[in-house]
């Protein structure tokens, strides 16, 4: 059966009303002619063997405005349970996708600092992002990207001027509530960091009610010499939900990113990550933690790239795989010819807990350099019957027992989390799913 085309027409003429500048018009008529060009992936795409999207295309979506906002009245306690109360943070929140003031806390911004959503930073800031966002719509992204591109109308863009830290986490909550019609959202995040900056960005996509929405989210990370950032990205969205999620990161010189991505809503995601190692001493950590439950279906579809030498990688993804879910991995590490003393681990792990549940992983490694320390490995098994019996032989019940392995499985990955509010918060979230 071939993918029936969705051409999104009514959403991006509705985009094309707004007010706002000539060349983002003119990104914006590329980049959607682009997905048109292209149309949805399928499973004849090697990039989505695993993953098809029919099920979502039968849906007919729509982008909300801020006049349908009006009609949906969250408030702040509707969402207090996906925040975290011990934890100080500048706060924007996303209902439907269209920025909510009333939901949203900035503090105090040190010296140094710009932060806005997508609408006033492009506004505000025109040609500090024309030329970066300008050049996206001659990458060779894919249609989901270029969809995105085209339909962009909320998000961050969050600016870090030379040797600033921004000292509080940013905390982006994207919301998608109930609703008569399938509702999509196209998010875009912008975190540049100039210089010998320091920053925690959160994103959460959540879900009030079991609405069925789409929800296709990019987030650009552009990190300077001796930056370090921390990204926190956590999906726990309807069951109902679709959703696809794409994190690229450019890296300069001695600079660090740390990813640590959750999976645990949606009835399909699909979580792209492409790191670029761009300069000698860059470095990335990706740590991930994916469930499944039900027939939920989880696509984990990681790049990294060591474009010089002297770069390293560590890569940790485990899944966590329950009745007739589905868990896909993979990653692939790409070694450029002259990027020689490069240092790179890539792991991926997973637990099934059903007879039912498939997992399907694939790690690679492409090296055209031969000094190179690189290593690659991935399991699939179920819970030790051994350490099980051990449990139960102590008087621990089966269903507890078999918590306190799965627990067990995933501590390593929430240990990478410094922030003990959302490591408390992860593991709450874990044992709920179990």
């Amino acid at each position: 059966m071939t993918m029936p085309t969705l051409s999104f027409s009514d959403s991006f003429d509705v985009i094309k009303t707004r007010k706002e500048s000539s060349w983002l018009q003119q990104v914006r008529l590329h980049a959607y002619d682009r997905y048109l060009t292209l149309g949805l992936p399928t499973t004849k795409d090697e990039q989505w063997r695993y993953t098809s999207l029919l099920e979502m295309s039968k849906n007919s979506f729509n982008i909300q405005t801020k006049a349908d906002l009006k009609k949906t009245d969250v408030k702040i306690s509707d969402i207090k349970r996906f925040l975290f109360s011990e934890l100080t943070c500048h706060r924007l929140v996303f209902v439907d996708g269209v920025f909510t003031p009333s939901l949203s806390q900035i503090n105090t911004l040190p010296p140094g600092v710009t932060l806005s959503n997508l609408q006033e930073g492009i506004e505000k800031h025109g040609p500090i992002l024309k030329d970066y966002i300008t050049s996206l719509n001659q990458s060779s992204e894919g249609a989901l990207q270029a969809l995105n591109l085209a339909l962009m109308t909320e998000g961050v863009v969050l600016h870090l001027d030379k040797e600033v830290t921004l000292g509080s986490p940013l905390h982006l909550v994207y919301v998608s509530t109930d609703s008569d019609q399938p509702k999509m959202s196209h998010p875009r995040n912008i975190i540049i960091a100039e210089q010998e900056n320091q920053a925690i960005i959160i994103e959460s996509y959540v879900s009030l009610g079991s609405p069925v929405s789409l929800t296709n989210t990019v987030t650009d990370l552009i990190i300077g010499p001796n930056s370090v950032l921390d990204h926190y990205r956590i999906q726990e969205e309807s069951s109902n939900g679709y959703h696809v999620a794409r994190l690229n990161s450019l890296q300069a010189s001695n600079s660090q990113v740390n990813s640590h991505n959750y999976s645990w809503g949606g009835k399909l995601s699909r979580n792209e990550i492409l790191i670029k190692l761009n300069a000698e001493g860059s470095e990335c950590h990706l740590h991930g933690l994916y469930t499944g439950k039900n027939s939920q279906h989880t696509d984990n579809h990681t790049v990294i790239e060591h474009l010089k030498p002297h770069t390293k990688s560590v890569e940790s993804y485990k899944g966590i795989l329950n009745d007739k879910s589905r868990g896909i991995f993979s990653g692939k590490i790409f070694v450029k010819a002259d990027a020689q003393k490069i240092d790179a681990q890539q792991s991926n792990k997973n637990l099934l807990l059903s007879d039912d549940a498939t997992a399907n992983t694939r790690p690679q490694l492409e090296i055209y350099a031969d000094d190179v320390k690189c290593s690659h490995g991935a399991t699939i098994g179920q819970l030790d019957s051994e350490a099980l019996f051990f449990l139960r032989a102590r008087g621990i019940g089966l269903k507890e027992a078999k918590h306190i392995l799965t627990l067990g499985f995933a501590s390593d990955v929430f240990d990478k989390v410094r922030i003990p509010a959302v490591k408390t918060y992860l593991e709450g979230l874990l044992r709920e799913v179990l």
